[in-house]
């Protein structure tokens, strides 16, 4: 007995020696406000205090059992954590997180939701004259490759670039990639300066400059895939973390991003050129913020705001957009779940063209907020758009619910004059808009599983028709009203079936894998 409480306490002594502790002021008001804790230099845990009151409230562990990371949160400042969410590596392509929340601070997590996000993500372009559509890479991706033995060139700030990139994009690509980066956390540190509070624009620039200072990101030009269709749309890719990153034989590792090696199409000074490069120089900034760990689809989306805000080349047209967008990018927020986070992030996402991005937002939020009235108006407003009627049509049930005494309140009557302002009267007319539509009631505003599940099996032929039908109409913006219906049957069912939302569970897998593949089988109305 003796022998092993001497064996314990070793390893206990051992195990403390190994752990470092770092105090860092990031927003230089003279206070610590951020608390890093390593592991033989790697960082496991970082403690934050973002409202700037003393307390570390926000905590984030790193490769825990199971999990790639957790952060905790205790959002009234009781001591006790209220919100929990959980990563882990779901399979090879896909992360999912687990959403845990104590509504009521009594201790009990009451509320607990799945969010499950693909590692492959090519996104639309989210403005009409970008070319990129950018997505994060996985441990599958390993379509780019290079000479890794030689061909890369070494910066003095943080970046390892391959020769092809010079060749491809001109020899000041160098000076171009810093002038891109030291542009942006300049910006993300303005957003935050007058802030007694860390936010989240402060954050990103603080880890920004870690990164590079730690790190040496591989940039990378080339590809010998066999596949052309691989890089159709896309500009780049990036590595979102250690789990999540192509390792191209173990002879390239996270943080890295691979830029399409079909672009650019000219490095003539021309209006194409020139647009090539400036959205070149948006993309590689918002590349470093997925290096960051930052993804689509879950969390604040700091990489489409941030860019937006610190790189647009701003015109009249587009102030009110970039205006939005610095508001996101700011982040000042209590987390992604703030009701004013969620409609910032709506008011961007409309103006952005990231209408599936403010969908699920509002999906989430409904979820931690069940029988809010403005989550359900949220809801419906995320999909009220001129080519898009679910919303007018989910906003009409919405109201019924709610009864003429809620119906005469301000928010009912800016919700329903706000879509009605929005929607086209020529699209309203669709049948699948409204099927869609009631699903959404079912499943987010009813929550009644079974009624979900019949209206899908009911009407998934059906919908396919119609979308089918407006495809191949004379009026040619009837692919934007099909891919819109169908982007939101998608979420339904992926949220279903990736997500577990209400509780369905194996019992109807095949048949929701079914749908799901149905859905996604038909290329005519991609």
């Amino acid at each position: 007995m003796k022998y092993f409480l001497i064996t314990l306490l070793f390893i206990n002594l051992f195990a403390a020696q190994s752990l470092s502790r770092k105090e860092i002021d990031i927003n230089n008001d003279g206070k610590v406000d951020r608390i890093e804790i390593r592991r033989n230099k790697e960082v496991v845990e970082v403690q934050e205090d973002r409202n700037g009151d003393g307390k570390f409230e926000f905590i984030t562990k790193f490769k825990l059992k199971g999990i790639f990371k957790q952060t905790l949160q205790d959002i009234n400042g009781d001591g006790k954590i209220d919100r929990k969410v959980s990563y882990r590596k779901l399979n090879e392509t896909q992360f999912q997180a687990t959403i845990e929340v104590d509504k009521d601070f009594d201790g009990i997590f009451e509320i607990k939701y799945k969010d499950t996000q693909s590692l492959i993500q090519k996104q639309e372009c989210h403005l009409p004259q970008a070319k990129s559509v950018i997505g994060e890479l996985s441990s599958l991706v390993n379509k780019v490759s290079a000479s890794f033995d030689d061909g890369f060139l070494p910066t003095d700030f943080g970046y390892r670039i391959e020769n092809a990139c010079l060749s491809k994009w001109g020899q000041d690509f160098p000076s171009f990639l810093k002038s891109s980066i030291d542009d942006g956390i300049a910006c993300l540190k303005k957003l935050g300066k007058d802030l007694k509070n860390p936010v989240g624009s402060t954050r990103i620039a603080y880890e920004l400059e870690e990164l590079l200072k730690n790190n040496e990101v591989t940039i990378m030009c080339t590809d010998k895939s066999d596949d052309p269709v691989y890089w159709q749309g896309t500009l780049a890719y990036a590595s979102v973390s250690e789990e999540t990153q192509a390792t191209f034989g173990g002879k390239v590792k996270h943080p890295y991003m691979a830029i399409n090696p079909n672009q650019p199409s000219s490095l003539e000074f021309t209006p194409e050129g020139d647009a090539e490069r400036k959205e070149l120089r948006k993309t590689l900034f918002h590349e470093q913020l997925h290096n960051l760990g930052y993804s689509h689809g879950q969390g604040f989306e700091f990489s489409y705001a941030c860019e937006d805000c610190c790189l647009s080349y701003k015109g009249d047209e587009e102030n009110a957009r970039v205006d939005s967008a610095c508001r996101v990018c700011q982040g000042n927020y209590i987390n992604e779940n703030d009701i004013r986070y969620v409609r910032d992030f709506l008011d961007y996402s409309k103006q952005a063209y990231l209408t599936r991005n403010g969908i699920r937002a509002t999906i989430n939020y409904i979820k931690e907020n069940p029988g809010s009235l403005e989550a359900q108006a949220l809801l419906a407003s995320s999909q009220g758009e001129y080519f898009n009627p679910i919303g007018l049509h989910l906003s009409t049930l919405i109201i019924s619910d709610w009864g003429k005494s809620t119906y005469d309140n301000e928010m009912a009557k800016d919700l329903i004059d706000k879509i009605e302002a929005d929607s086209s009267a020529d699209y309203v007319a669709y049948p699948s808009g409204r099927v869609v539509a009631s699903i959404f009631h079912e499943a987010y505003i009813k929550q009644d599983s079974q009624q979900t599940l019949k209206l899908l099996k009911d009407n998934i032929e059906s919908i396919k028709i119609n979308l089918n039908k407006r495809m191949i109409d004379t009026d040619t913006y009837n692919d934007y009203y099909a891919s819109g219906v169908k982007d939101s049957l998608s979420i339904i069912i992926d949220d279903l079936y990736l997500n577990d939302h209400l509780g369905l569970g194996t019992k109807h897998t095949i048949e929701l894998q079914e749908i799901r593949d149905s859905l996604n089988s038909d290329d005519d109305y991609y």
